[in-house]
């Protein structure tokens, strides 16, 4: 969800409650959180690692993935 113009934060702020109670868990990333940050720092926390093989992507994936600290 993004919002554009001088209040798009407030705007997003008053969404974020509603969004939360709607999608609860199943949201990906929150804030400045990239959803390739979310789904490294749930991988780690299950001790289980991702392998990629990408064509049609060119790597993209594992570019988004790699270029996330730790």
């Amino acid at each position: 969800l993004r919002a554009r113009g001088a209040n798009a934060e407030t705007l997003l702020d008053r969404a974020e409650p509603d969004l939360r109670r709607l999608f609860d868990r199943h949201l990906a990333a929150v804030g400045d959180e990239s959803p390739a940050v979310v789904v490294a720092r749930m991988l780690s926390a299950a001790g289980l690692t991702l392998s990629l093989a990408e064509s049609c992507t060119g790597g993209l994936l594992a570019s988004w993935l790699t270029e996330v600290p730790g």
